[in-house]
């Protein structure tokens, strides 16, 4: 039971992405967990830099907020969480987690780090699930860019082809090549929200 004036915020992939774009690289002198030198990178904070300056204490405000968002809710008859209710990647990231859900400070170069398990757990919970695609296979996104890893609707459990499970913008051009994505499927009965939400319930 969700008690009335619960707060259903939790952090998404954009707060995740600017934290690490305001934290410095632990190992790596004069960078970030989130490189200012790749021109992507910069792209997309943009708008969000216009709006707060890096360095500014409006900036510094605002992240420091967005590091008091969970990584999930679990309210018992409802659960909530920004891409994707994946019950491995949780059990991966809970040790990170403090006892409001929210990510231990020393959990942000982890999960920055490829090679580390906690990287790949925070994508799947924050952005979405992404699977390969077949060989000769791709498509172009929003941006005109190829692509060939496509985002899955994870709650679609009848899902058999890349036509019905794939998610997102240029996605009519893919084929009913049969997939197999029941790894990520989720069978629980308690109803999930996805998105990032403000909700005051």
């Amino acid at each position: 039971m969700v008690e009335s004036g619960a707060a259903l915020a939790v952090m998404g992939n954009h707060e995740f992405n600017a934290i690490c774009y305001a934290t410095p690289d632990p190992l790596k002198e004069g960078e970030y967990l989130r490189p200012h030198t790749k021109p992507g990178n910069q792209k997309s904070h943009q708008a969000f830099l216009d709006e707060f300056p890096l360095g500014s204490p409006q900036h510094t405000e605002v992240i420091e907020w967005f590091k008091t968002l969970p990584v999930f809710l679990d309210l018992g008859g409802i659960r909530v969480v920004h891409a994707c209710w994946h019950q491995e990647s949780l059990e991966v990231v809970k040790p990170w987690l403090d006892d409001r859900n929210c990510l231990l400070p020393e959990a942000y170069a982890l999960a920055s780090n490829k090679t580390h398990s906690l990287y790949t757990a925070i994508e799947y919970l924050l952005k979405g699930v992404e699977i390969d695609l077949p060989d000769g296979i791709s498509f172009k996104d929003k941006d005109g860019k190829e692509r060939t890893a496509a985002r899955i609707r994870w709650w679609e459990t009848q899902a058999e082809t890349l036509a019905d499970v794939a998610i997102g913008p240029g996605m009519e051009s893919l084929p009913d090549t049969p997939v197999a994505t029941e790894h990520f499927h989720y069978h629980d009965s308690v109803p999930v929200l996805i998105g990032w939400l403000g909700l005051m319930i």
